[in-house]
C-alpha cells in the first residue's frame, strides 16, 4: 500500500529480495514479458553511453545544454541519443543475443520493404520506465537539424506486452516516494516539462503524452495520493480532452488544482527561467475551474452567441 502497488506487485517484489522464484501458470506470457524488457533496458542502456561518451552524441548533448537540462539530470533519468544510423541499434542488440524478433515486438525497430531499421533514429532518447523502475519503452525527441526533414517531433514505442501509453506516466518511477510525502502529484505534459521541473525542485511530478488524461493514470495516481496538481501548457483551458480528463478525475473522489503559467507556454520555459516562481506557483495552486474561469474569457468573446 505505501507504494501504491497491486497484490501480485507487491509479491513479486517481495520474492525478489528474498531469492524466492515464483510459479505462474502463464510461463511462456511472463518469459516473453521480460524478454521485452530486457531489450528496451539494453537499448536505453546502449543510447545513454552514446548520448554521453560517444561522438555521435555531441549534436545531442549541445541540444541538451542548450535546453538547459543538466548532466546530473541527463544520468539521473538515463536520457540517450539515436544516431541516424538504421541499425546501429539492432545489431549491438543481436550481439546481445536479443534477436530481430524479439526487438520488433518490443517497438525498437521496424520492417520496410524486407529490411530493419531502428525506430528512434536521430532523437533524443528518454526511457519510459514502470512504478518498479523496468523500462518499457522509449520515447524519442527529434533533433532541430532533422526538424525540417517531416519527420514527427517526438515519437513513442509503439503499443507491446507491457507498454500501453493509456496506462504510462514518465518519471513516476523516481516521483511516487515524493508524491506520497508531499500528498499531491503534479502532472505535466511532456518529458522536458518534466524534466525542466525537476530541476526547478518539483521531485513529484509525472508527464503524460499531451493532455489525454486516462482513467488508468487516474487509478495509478489514485494509490499514492488524492490530490493532483495541474501544470499543463497555457493553452490547455481549450483543450476538451484536458477538461473531459479533469471531469473524470473529479468523479474519481480526486482534488484537482492548476498552476497559473502567467506569459509563459509551458512548464518547461517557466522553470527555466524562475525555477523559484515556477516552485511558488505550484504551492500557490488554485481550483482548476476557478483558473478555467479566469482564462476562457481571454480565449473566447463572451460579447458573442458563440463567446
Amino acid at each position: 500500500q505505501n507504494e501504491g502497488l497491486e497484490f501480485y506487485e507487491a509479491l513479486k517484489i517481495l520474492a525478489d529480495k528474498a531469492g524466492v522464484t515464483l510459479k505462474k501458470f502463464d510461463n511462456k506470457e511472463s518469459y516473453e514479458r521480460d524478454t521485452l524488457k530486457v531489450a528496451n533496458k539494453e537499448a536505453a542502456r546502449f543510447y545513454h553511453y552514446i548520448l554521453l561518451e560517444h561522438k555521435k552524441g555531441e549534436e545531442a548533448r549541445t541540444y541538451l545544454k542548450k535546453r538547459g537540462i543538466k548532466l546530473s539530470t541527463i544520468k539521473y533519468f538515463m536520457l540517450g541519443y539515436a544516431p541516424q544510423d538504421i541499425k546501429l541499434l539492432s545489431d549491438f542488440l543481436l550481439k546481445k543475443k536479443i534477436d530481430l524478433k524479439t526487438q520488433e515486438d518490443a517497438g525498437l525497430i521496424y520492417r520496410k520493404n524486407g529490411q530493419s531499421m531502428d525506430r528512434f533514429r536521430g532523437r533524443v532518447i528518454f526511457p519510459i520506465n514502470d512504478i518498479h523502475g523496468e523500462t518499457i519503452a522509449l520515447a524519442g525527441r527529434i533533433l532541430p537539424s532533422l526538424s525540417d526533414k517531416g519527420l514527427a517531433k517526438y515519437i513513442n514505442s509503439p503499443e507491446t506486452k507491457i507498454y500501453h501509453k493509456s496506462r504510462s506516466l514518465f518519471g513516476l518511477d523516481k516521483a511516487k516516494k515524493a508524491i506520497k510525502d508531499l500528498g499531491f502529484a503534479v502532472l505535466v505534459e511532456g518529458e522536458m516539462d518534466l524534466l525542466s521541473s525537476f530541476q526547478a525542485g518539483v521531485t513529484n511530478a509525472v508527464a503524460i503524452k499531451g493532455t489525454a488524461i486516462t482513467p488508468e493514470h487516474i487509478t495509478m495516481l489514485s494509490r499514492l495520493t488524492k490530490k493532483i496538481t495541474l501544470a499543463l501548457d497555457s493553452d490547455f483551458a481549450g483543450d476538451n480532452a484536458a477538461l473531459k480528463g479533469i471531469a473524470m478525475a473529479q468523479n474519481q473522489d480526486m482534488k484537482i488544482k492548476a498552476v497559473d503559467l502567467g506569459d509563459y507556454k509551458d512548464p518547461d520555459e517557466f522553470a527555466q527561467a524562475e525555477p523559484d516562481r515556477f516552485m511558488k506557483s505550484i504551492n500557490e495552486s488554485q481550483d482548476v475551474w476557478e483558473l478555467l474561469i479566469d482564462k476562457l474569457p481571454l480565449k473566447y468573446d463572451l460579447e458573442s452567441a458563440d463567446g
